[in-house]
């Protein structure tokens, strides 16, 4: 049996403070990696291409405050744990095969 994509996230720990969550983790981790299967390889462009198909995006991630800000998504992947990235990269390489 094979886990949904959302489901692969589950066991990652939200690095940020309970106040700072205005968006959901595995949202932003979502946007990430449908970003980076587009294409998208800096950083910078990862918020623009969230923003150019966020009417696409809202049919698969509620993202109820828009699209995160470049800032946040830099922060929360930046401070995942080092078993959390590569969870992040393993499921990122086999999407992408």
């Amino acid at each position: 049996m094979s886990c949904s994509f959302i489901e692969h996230f589950l066991p990652l720990k939200d690095p940020r403070i309970e106040r700072k969550k205005l968006h959901i983790l595995v949202n932003i981790l979502d946007l990430t990696v449908c970003a980076i299967l587009s294409g998208t390889e800096d950083r910078k462009k990862i918020e623009k291409f969230d923003c150019r198909k966020l009417d696409w995006l809202c049919h698969f991630v509620p993202l109820k405050y828009g699209v995160p800000f470049l800032d946040c998504i830099a922060y929360v992947i930046s401070r995942l744990s080092p078993e959390g990235l590569a969870l992040f990269y393993e499921l990122g390489r086999r999407y992408a095969s």
